[in-house]
Order: structure tokens, then sequence, then C-alpha cells
């Protein structure tokens, strides 16, 4: 989706949000739940692009891959995996 239109909608939701929380107790009824999730999938999505498109940049249009490190080297019990720009 443009990202124009997910900043559009995310707007149209806060305020609807904002409309029917005003009139209510009750912060989990299923109206405002639903339209909170919805809220919170654009949100999820605006981060994704932004971040895609900070990489983007700063790996100058350069596909990344990621590799495995080892537990001794994160500090960690399991394995990490870390973003490395080729």
């Amino acid at each position: 989706m443009d990202k124009e239109y997910l900043v559009s909608r995310l707007h149209a939701l806060q305020q609807q949000l904002n409309e029917l929380v005003s009139g209510q107790d009750k912060l989990t009824d299923p109206a405002v739940v639903a339209l909170s999730e919805e809220a919170d999938r654009l949100i999820v999505e605006l981060q994704r692009k932004s971040m895609m498109e900070s990489a983007s940049k700063r790996a100058g249009n350069k596909p990344s891959r990621f590799t495995a490190q080892p537990a001794e080297k994160t500090g960690q019990q399991l394995g990490a995996f870390f973003l490395e720009q080729s």
C-alpha cells in the first residue's frame, strides 16, 4: 500500500477512535478493539516501510543478507541474527 494512503487511513482511524471512546467508559468494547487493532496493523506496516526505506538508503540500494552469530559473541544463550550489509 502507498505510504500516503496508510498515513491518511491511520489519521481517520484515530479520529474514529477518539469519537467512539469519548462516549464510553469501556475501552474493551468490540468496536473500540476492532478499530484499535486496525490502527495497530497500519502502524506496523508504516514502520516496515520506513525501515525498508532507511535500510535501502544506507546500503545504497545494495541487497542485504542476514547472518547468524554464535551465542558466545552475543552474550546470550541462543544465537542472534544481525543484518549485514554487503
